[in-house]
């Protein structure tokens, strides 16, 4: 990837280096970290450049379970994603560096000369781009959730609706209920009070 990954790291010890005492470098405590960062470096660039690709790709994955009006936002999702990632990325390098290496340098006592490793390095940086970037993720998540809430909120009150037609033909129903049990008591009651009479006026003429 052009410009290699020497100048890439370069760029990326650029904010720190504009802050260590002259003449002071960065380190390598490793054998192998002279060849293995500025890889890494080369490899973190590939993916902020096919970071739209990785977006677009975990969104496909879920997009058959979506429906059609969320589909629709799968576009404009993929896009402010990524533009907003790189914002908190280069938010970070181009201020965040310069306040907390600037700090750091002013609070070390004059007895320290400064010269960190590159892969110690590669990680704080790597954390805080990180952290940036999903930081600056937050309006997305957001829009998000409020979308899911609102159709839930709309599927909650088609529920509720439901409910309350269904509660009323339950009421309907068990009143109706109500009515033949009470029906069938009566046609018990006058039942026995026929066979009271029959019995009644068969015992008259056995008398007889």
């Amino acid at each position: 990837m052009y410009p290699g990954p020497g100048p890439l790291y370069d760029l990326l010890a650029a904010p720190l280096v504009a802050h260590l005492p002259v003449g002071a470098t960065l380190i390598a405590t490793s054998v192998i970290s002279p060849f293995m960062v500025p890889l890494k470096i080369l490899l973190m660039s590939a993916f902020l450049m096919a970071l739209p690709v990785v977006l677009y790709q975990a969104w496909a994955f879920v997009a058959p379970g979506l429906y059609s009006h969320e589909k629709k936002l799968v576009l404009p999702l993929v896009v402010s994603s990524t533009v907003l990632f790189l914002v908190g990325v280069a938010f970070c390098y181009y201020f965040v560096f310069g306040q907390v290496f600037q700090f750091i340098q002013s609070f070390a006592p004059k007895s320290i000369t400064a010269a960190p490793d590159i892969e110690q390095y590669f990680g704080f940086v790597l954390t805080l781009f990180l952290v940036f970037g999903i930081a600056f993720e937050v309006p997305i998540a957001v829009i998000v959730l409020v979308i899911i809430l609102v159709f839930k909120m709309e599927k909650i009150k088609e529920l509720k609706t439901e409910l309350a037609k269904l509660r009323r033909a339950f009421e309907e129903l068990d009143g109706q209920a109500k009515l033949i049990v009470q029906t069938d008591v009566e046609l018990h009651k006058a039942q026995e009070e026929l066979d009271k009479k029959i019995e009644e006026a068969l015992s008259e003429d056995l008398t007889k």
